[in-house]
């Protein structure tokens, strides 16, 4: 079942002619909330999200079936289910919208999934020092992924691996981290043209990240002193956004500003960096990332609750998040 619920928020301002003129509460935040949300309903709890450079479908990995879902955005209809390997968690897609890679938790693999046959190749990981097995997946436009991974335990212990997609073979980065050790729950994002990566190491009250450049293998490193747990980059990567609070400067580190009143399960930057979306457990909020303010808000549907990723579509008109009831798709 699908269902919409609609928000209408404006400010009536009059003009020196004397004439009204109608501006949208959301325009004063620099981003407009929502004006319609649809719920995909689904029976299966999915893990992370990616939408297609088309902005066309969105894939969930959903580790309790070992598979990804697959979203048609135009119909809001679930199609044919992609078997991959155990406890599917990360996944991301190639810039031509071709390929999808999926970080299996529960093995020391990487599914490689072709999206026309919807058939999968596993690519074997290396167990590092731990047995630790694939958590986060980015692919950039540079012929490479980056994922990070996780292990039976807690703290400082996974590493960053550079996967070379022609060739399938890993090399760890020990620029990532504390001399290339990350923690078991490093989340990783990327910018919508794929060349600048963020790493948010979580579980570690000194709120380290990463921010890894495609073009030169560059990384900068910074940290906020307390817990955080996902990151989004803009368009070109000019801007950070750490759990929908912390507004990064990815060139420096430095922390540019901090957005209060917001309490986000995922978070995402529109293009330009100005603006973004917070999903939290009743509603989805605009952003002004520049002002480091929060704007208005769209209520979700009554008995949803937000609780994980939020995506922004590559065209700027959806949202793609995860809720209790499975996709919520909002028209922005």
């Amino acid at each position: 079942m699908s269902y919409r619920t609609m928000f209408r928020s404006a400010l009536i301002v009059a003009t020196a002619a004397g004439g009204l003129f109608v501006m949208s509460a959301g325009a004063l935040a620099d981003t407009t909330p929502p004006s319609s949300i649809t719920v995909a309903d689904s029976s299966l709890a999915f893990a992370h999200v990616v939408i297609n450079p088309a902005s066309t479908f969105a894939y969930f990995t959903v580790p309790s079936e070992n598979e990804v879902a697959v979203l048609n955005l135009s119909t809001d209809a679930y199609g044919t289910p992609i078997p991959v390997g155990s406890d599917p968690q990360g996944i991301d897609i190639t810039p031509n919208g071709k390929t999808l890679y999926v970080a299996d938790e529960g093995g020391q693999t990487i599914s490689k999934v072709n999206i026309a046959t919807g058939k999968a190749k596993t690519i074997e990981t290396p167990p590092g020092n731990l047995g630790d097995t694939p958590y986060s997946i980015v692919v950039l436009n540079n012929g490479n992924a980056l994922y990070s991974t996780t292990f039976a335990g807690s703290g400082f212990g996974g590493n960053v691996y550079d996967l070379n997609l022609s060739t399938d073979v890993s090399t760890e980065l020990t620029s990532f981290g504390l001399g290339g050790q990350v923690t078991e729950v490093t989340q990783l994002s990327r910018s919508i043209n794929h060349q600048v990566a963020g790493a948010v190491l979580g579980d570690d009250s000194g709120g380290p990240f990463d921010v890894y450049t495609a073009a030169t293998g560059d990384v900068v490193s910074g940290s906020l002193n307390t817990f955080i747990s996902s990151g989004s980059l803009d368009k070109k990567g000019t801007t950070f956004l750490v759990d929908g609070t912390y507004v990064i400067d990815p060139a420096t580190g430095s922390l540019l500003g901090t957005i209060s009143g917001v309490d986000c399960t995922g978070a995402v930057l529109n293009a330009s960096g100005a603006g973004g979306y917070c999903l939290e457990s009743d509603a989805i909020v605009a952003l002004n990332v520049s002002r480091f303010l929060t704007g208005a808000s769209t209520a979700l549907p009554s008995g949803v609750t937000g609780d994980g990723d939020l995506a922004i579509s590559p065209n700027g008109d959806l949202l793609v998040g995860i809720t209790s009831a499975g996709a919520v798709i909002a028209t922005i």
